[in-house]
């Protein structure tokens, strides 16, 4: 692994350093004398609580760590390991390591020197400070667990009083799966696309045409750069049920035709993808989704995403976070002032790695996309277009 964070890396782990600075306080003195009280391993705290990272933090983490730990002893991938003893040790050393990058940003470093492994301590810090990404299991949500989920006591409301509409949404988020005909690949996820009209999905641009060596999935028709084909050696599909439901009946659509892709230097990343039939006849895509057509201020948000695989990440920092398996989850978090998003953008600090590229951002309080999520950068956190900035531009005439 690369000691700063890459390109490449960033699309896989999101980078990290505002939110922590919003979350954990941006002083020394922020952290003085802060206790955090644990019950069952949990930090029991609201969602906005702050303070540097603590004893409480690493019990927390040490219990993630312990419990996925445990998970993956029954499929034989810690075996003869004291989970226990490695549990508490990696776990006091992600938060010693996490208020290291504090103090050097307090100091005056900059967020881009951050290390990958600085990032991910700052990541598992916040996790345990509760910002949960729930499995979607077909027609329910993940029950938010003390001890998986710890310091997330506060989402358990918004989960139960909106589960609803969370699995409604969800029911029209896909994943982007991708297919080498030629196999010499398995297949993979490469983002998540969500049903605008009924057989048009949105995703974003770079999920098609990433960038730095990225596997393009198209090729823009020339003489019309906002249209484009793909490619002949792979097979696109939007797959609506790639999730963690006990019993799978696969909703998966064909990929026929980019509709509507945005220019390489155009600043709103976004793309339509045209679907073809159900690849199953007895299955049908549900209503999509509205995008807002106003202008509310909203606190509370989710994602909906599929969180990329990691194979490069160790083992020890992956126990933390658990196992990214490209299968659908919701994250929770909030709306972030201040920063420096651009004139068409807000920020959110909702846990998102690779793969939310082209998540939908929604509100509790009303079932209507705020946002196109599209990046996560590390001087102004997690980035998405807003509904008046997609409804504004050329793609808005498909919405």
């Amino acid at each position: 692994m690369p000691n700063k964070i890459d390109e490449v890396t960033a699309g896989r782990l999101e980078r990290v350093a505002p939110r922590a600075f919003r979350l954990f306080g941006g002083a020394a003195a922020a952290g003085a004398g802060n206790t955090l009280e644990a019950a069952g391993g949990g930090v029991q705290q609201s969602s906005t609580s702050g303070g540097l990272p603590n004893a409480a933090d690493a019990r927390a983490i040490a219990e993630a760590l312990k419990l996925e730990s445990a998970r993956r002893a029954v499929t034989g991938g810690v075996a003869g390991r004291d989970t226990n003893i490695e549990a508490d040790a990696i776990a006091a050393q992600l938060v010693a390591r996490a208020n290291e990058v504090l103090a050097q940003l307090r100091g005056g470093g900059s967020p881009g020197d951050v290390s990958a492994d600085g990032a991910y301590a700052l990541e598992s810090v916040m996790r345990v400070r509760g910002r949960p990404a729930l499995n979607v299991e077909g027609d329910s949500i993940e029950p938010i667990n003390e001890q998986k989920h710890p310091g997330s006591e506060f989402w358990q409301t918004f989960r139960s009083d909106h589960e609803n509409d969370l699995v409604g949404v969800a029911s029209v988020t896909g994943a982007v799966m991708v297919k080498d005909r030629m196999g010499i690949q398995p297949n993979w996820v490469q983002g998540t696309a969500w049903l605008i009209k009924p057989n048009i999905v949105m995703t974003n641009r770079h999920v098609l045409f990433p960038p730095l060596g990225g596997m393009r999935l198209a090729r823009r028709v020339p003489g019309a750069t906002t249209t484009a084909r793909f490619k002949t050696d792979l097979e696109v599909t939007i797959d609506f049920s790639f999730d963690d439901r006990p019993s799978v009946g696969s909703l998966t659509c064909p990929a026929r035709e980019v509709c509507f892709v945005s220019d390489d230097s155009d600043p709103i990343d976004v793309a339509l993808i045209k679907l073809g039939e159900p690849i199953d006849p007895a299955q049908k895509l549900l209503t999509p989704l509205s995008i807002s057509s106003g202008s509310d201020d909203y606190q509370y948000i989710y994602v909906m995403g599929h969180p990329g695989k990691m194979p490069k990440v160790p083992d020890n920092v992956l126990a933390v976070f658990g196992t990214p398996n490209e299968r659908k989850r919701v994250s929770f978090g909030e709306t972030i002032d201040g920063g420096t998003p651009g004139p068409n953008e807000f920020m959110h600090d909702a846990s998102t790695i690779g793969g939310y590229s082209g998540g939908c951002v929604l509100p509790f309080m009303k079932k209507e996309v705020i946002g196109l999520h599209y990046f996560g950068d590390p001087l102004s956190g997690n980035r998405a277009f807003t509904a008046a900035a997609l409804r504004a531009h050329p793609v808005g005439q498909f919405l």
